[in-house]
């Protein structure tokens, strides 16, 4: 689910004038769910996570799991 708008009521609330919040969304397809792969995005997830390694916010062991799940390699 993606936010496209929100919009909430301003001014006195009373008497009935209840606070009042409207959001517009839409629905997106999950990437867990997909069973199309954009390789172009697997590139990007790989190089932010090469990017986390040489930072050394991830392990070496970490960053082998993490690619292996974006790559499905066995």
């Amino acid at each position: 689910m993606r936010a496209l708008e929100e919009s909430r009521s301003t001014g006195l609330h009373v008497l009935g004038n209840f606070p009042r919040a409207e959001l517009v969304f839409e629905c997106v397809a999950s990437l867990e769910n997909s069973t199309q792969v954009n390789s172009g995005d697997n590139i990007s997830k790989l190089e932010r996570l090469k990017t986390l390694l040489d930072s050394g916010a991830i392990t070496q062991d970490e960053f082998n799991y993490e690619k292996k799940k974006l790559f499905s390699i066995p």
